[in-house]
């Protein structure tokens, strides 16, 4: 199976230019006919944001060009397993909405590190938001690279002229205009990232044959199996995609500060409800389309892989391959998808640019604003730290291509942190008896050891003394290659001795880090809090959660607590005092 390579037609360079000029053209009417001029207006839209634009928006910046590329290649090589974490979506939400987003709510802070450090101390918020930082800033330039680069094959362009000409467009509309211009540019993206993915979808059905052709071939290759084995270093199992990746689900939603910020951007709680519930139908919808395609591009390759058989040279390659393959026949669809593919980058790019901001200003920057500033100059240094984060991460792509085998460890660095975070926001919201030192203490001491298991992770995987061989694949069908005509499988190629395999929590499922980070920092936190109490912290009611305020013995912690209606009292008896 010979492969032409993709050149744009006009077609594809008027569907791609099309999208770019949409998206600018929203940042300059919120940017300069409908200003923002407040912070609150910047960064919340003034509260005032719609449910259904906010859903949207929310799914175009979760789902990145990495999960459109890298999802449909993993289902390809490792079978359907991954796809059991789909259900957990909407557990995910809903825990969300009634026990961690009505405190961030009520409290109506903009960034969330803002609770920790009323909740706790400025030290914690302080530790969390620098977790929050450096994680979305080894993040964001591999959002960026991945589908540059699916640009630059197709188009013959250079990265390097690539990357800077669509970093500017996102950071221009991203800086004058807002969050709304963020919310109303993905809404435009998510059009057409959907356009994209269900036109591949639809087409990639109608040419192989049909759901059940697809799922019978996929079958005989054992991709629909599903392992039930207990064994935590098995990556693709039912209690690895389908329990643990809730966890992993839960912790990019709840305690995710480009999420909550869309989330209390509009007008009242059961609107925020409404977006949350369509985020999570909508994010189903686009996984499953993504996972499905991979088992559609099997059933094309099923006995001509193009891996294997040298078409392409790295597994995310696969899907750009398989719409090449389809395209040659059909103006414009390369160029729809390209669009699409750089449209999820924008959006995850634009959102996180704007929460970053946020995070940055209210964490760092304003212990050094001047009491009384005015709301257009807080507005001015927002748009500032906005240019100051697109240029640096546009800056950090040039850097991804010279990562080599360092480039898996950057897509691991989450498994460091997102632990620690949403262990730091459970105790917060959940358990009174923890203090300030305690999920300090508790934060540091899963930062490190999680480094420790990532890191030594790492280093084995890219020694080859742990490996993942992927399902079976075959070159028996491929025509005018030079590798021998016969069924190339990847399973158990390379047999490591038992006594030779590295420490186990080595070799632990990357599905199991943000679980593992999280428990650490609740069980050290609840350990170090009652070994060194703090009674001097006001703890209010509405800092926890609603689920456990019932629960809750104002008593026990020898604290006072204060609901926000009886400090109100309060206040109005000592100003008449």
């Amino acid at each position: 199976m010979n492969i032409e390579k993709l050149q744009f037609s006009w077609y594809d360079y008027g569907l791609f230019g099309t999208m770019l000029l949409l998206s600018t053209s929203v940042g300059i009417y919120f940017g300069f006919i409908k200003k923002q001029n407040t912070s609150q207006d910047y960064l919340l839209g003034g509260r005032k944001m719609s449910a259904i634009p906010v859903a949207a928006s929310l799914i175009v910046g979760m789902v990145s060009g990495i999960t459109l590329l890298a999802v449909p290649a993993h289902i390809y090589s490792y079978g359907v397993a991954y796809l059991l974490s789909i259900p957990t979506f909407i557990s995910a939400a809903a825990i969300t909405f009634y026990a961690f987003l009505p405190v961030f709510y009520e409290l109506q802070i903009t960034s969330i590190y803002e609770y920790l450090a009323e909740r706790f101390d400025s030290k914690v918020s302080t530790f969390a938001s620098a977790l929050f930082t450096i994680s979305m800033s080894n993040y964001l330039p591999i959002v960026i690279y991945i589908p540059a680069l699916a640009l630059s094959q197709a188009t013959g362009i250079s990265i390097n002229t690539i990357t800077p000409a669509i970093c500017t467009v996102c950071i221009f509309y991203t800086t004058f205009g807002g969050l709304k211009a963020v919310i109303w540019t993905d809404i435009l993206q998510f059009i057409l990232m959907l356009g994209s993915i269900i036109t591949i979808f639809s087409i990639g059905i109608s040419t192989s044959g049909g759901f059940i052709n697809v799922w019978q071939k996929n079958a005989e290759s054992r991709r629909t199996a599903i392992d039930f084995s207990f064994d935590l270093t098995n990556r693709d199992t039912f209690w690895s995609s389908g329990i643990a990746m809730s966890v992993n689900w839960f912790c990019y939603i709840a305690v995710n500060q480009g999420i909550v910020q869309k989330c209390i951007s509009v007008s009242n709680l059961p609107a925020a409800g409404k977006a949350l519930a369509i985020f999570a139908v909508g994010l189903i919808v686009v996984v499953f389309l993504c996972g499905f395609t991979g088992l559609i591009m099997f059933s094309r390759y099923s006995e001509c892989d193009p891996l294997t058989s040298g078409s392409i040279m790295e597994p995310d390659q696969l899907l750009p391959h398989y719409v090449m393959d389809i395209a040659r026949t059909i103006p414009g669809l390369s160029g729809l998808f390209t669009a699409g593919i750089f449209s999820a980058a924008l959006s995850t790019l634009a959102a996180t640019i704007n929460c970053l901001s946020a995070t940055i200003f209210k964490d760092f920057v304003s212990r050094f604003v001047k009491k009384g500033t005015s709301e257009k100059a807080i507005s001015n240094y927002l748009k500032m730290l906005s240019v100051l984060i697109g240029v640096t991460c546009t800056a950090l792509v040039y850097i991804v291509p010279y990562l080599g085998n360092i480039l898996p460890l950057v897509m691991s660095l989450g498994g460091i942190s997102d632990g620690a975070t949403l262990g730091i926001f459970t105790c917060a919201l959940l358990l009174p008896g923890v203090n300030a030192r305690g999920v300090l203490v508790g934060g540091i001491v899963a930062l490190i050891f999680m480094a420790w298991v990532v890191l030594g992770s790492q280093y084995y995987i890219a020694t080859k003394a742990i490996t993942y061989p992927s399902l079976p694949v075959s070159i028996s069908g491929c025509q005018n290659i030079t590798l021998p005509d016969k069924i190339f499988t990847q399973i158990n190629n390379t047999v490591v001795p038992t006594a030779e395999l590295p420490f186990i929590l080595y070799r632990i499922s990357f599905c199991y880090y943000v679980s593992m980070g999280a428990l650490i920092v609740i069980f050290v936190g609840l350990i170090v809090s009652k070994l060194t109490p703090q009674h001097n912290k006001e703890l209010r009611e509405e800092y926890f959660s609603p689920v456990i305020r019932r629960f809750i013995n104002k008593s026990k912690h020898h604290t006072e607590y204060y609901s926000l209606q009886q400090q109100n009292t309060l206040k109005q008896f000592q100003e008449k005092l």
